[in-house]
């Protein structure tokens, strides 16, 4: 350790779900600030930086400064990663490097991370695409995006900016609702939505500020379902009473025509062959006139 050009602290904490999106610049240990492995390899790979400088002025976002190189942090002192496969950096066996089959121009002039990698040896973590990693690994493609400045910055304001959004796009359907139904409002939701998720991609790929635009995104579709159940069981229930109102005046067979035969549907006439039977009861004409309507349907509501 005497030897050593610096010294590092080594910690992988992944995600509530088991994947590595972040790594620790700056570990805090009671009072003391120490930088990590990733830190120290690109203060050692930086020509001329002989300290790291740290900036947690109020007000101002935390940055590592090393050299004339400066690197924003989040509140915990993290950076986030860009997730890159196993291939994205060359990994060489020491049994290769020891039998002299690893070309000169491999290792010469690279800062080399060194970790073990053999099964039940050592610890690997998931990335976020799935994939198994060495914990080597991760710090070395640390090291490299620090060096590339390659990593994904996230501002402070990243937060507050997806919760507006996810609040706009919850409000945007409700509000659609009360002029737009059915096709229409399903596509013009597609046309909000298809943005904000294509705009959070455009941003990792072009590594610009980091942007979740996925929960936007559920936020609105988790609306937008809620609102179409409930619209189809506001409308399903106004189709009972209509039908279920006008079987009372009508046969119910007429009712439930239109619905089942609805091409039918159509400002024309047709021409049928029908037989009529006109019957009359005496003295039913006199009845109707003397009694009230409101007593003739007390009275069919009776029978």
């Amino acid at each position: 350790m005497g030897a050593a050009a610096g010294l590092g602290t080594l910690d992988v904490l992944p995600d509530r779900d088991g994947r590595v999106r972040r790594l620790p610049l700056l570990v805090q240990m009671g009072d003391e600030l120490f930088p990590s492995l990733a830190a120290e390899v690109l203060r050692v790979a930086t020509t001329g930086a002989g300290s790291h400088l740290v900036r947690a002025d109020a007000g101002a976002p935390l940055s590592l400064r090393v050299g004339s190189r400066t690197t924003l942090l989040d509140a915990n002192g993290e950076i986030w990663l860009n997730d890159a496969s196993h291939a994205a950096l060359p990994v060489v066996g020491a049994a290769e490097v020891s039998a002299g089959e690893v070309p000169t121009r491999l290792l010469s002039g690279r800062s080399v991370v060194v970790g073990v990698a053999a099964p039940g040896i050592g610890s690997t973590v998931t990335s976020p695409s799935g994939e198994a990693l060495g914990a080597a690994v991760v710090y070395g493609q640390a090291g490299s995006q620090l060096l590339a400045c390659a990593h994904l910055p996230r501002p402070q304001w990243a937060q507050g900016a997806e919760a507006l959004v996810g609040a706009l796009g919850a409000l945007a359907p409700i509000m659609l609702s009360f002029r737009i139904r059915g096709f229409w409002l399903v596509l013009l939701g597609l046309a909000l939505v298809a943005p904000v998720v294509a705009k959070g991609f455009w941003l990792i790929r072009e590594r610009l500020p980091l942007f979740d635009a996925l929960t936007p995104a559920m936020r609105f579709v988790a609306v937008f379902a809620t609102l179409a159940l409930v619209g189809y069981a506001v409308t399903e229930r106004e189709r009972r009473f209509m039908r279920r109102a006008l079987s009372a005046f009508v046969s119910p067979n007429l009712v439930r025509y239109p619905t089942d035969h609805p091409a039918e549907l159509r400002l024309r006439g047709k021409r049928r062959e029908c037989s009529l039977l006109t019957t009359h009861l005496a003295g039913l004409m006199p009845l109707v006139e003397r009694t009230a309507t409101e007593a003739c349907r007390s009275r069919r509501s009776r029978h």
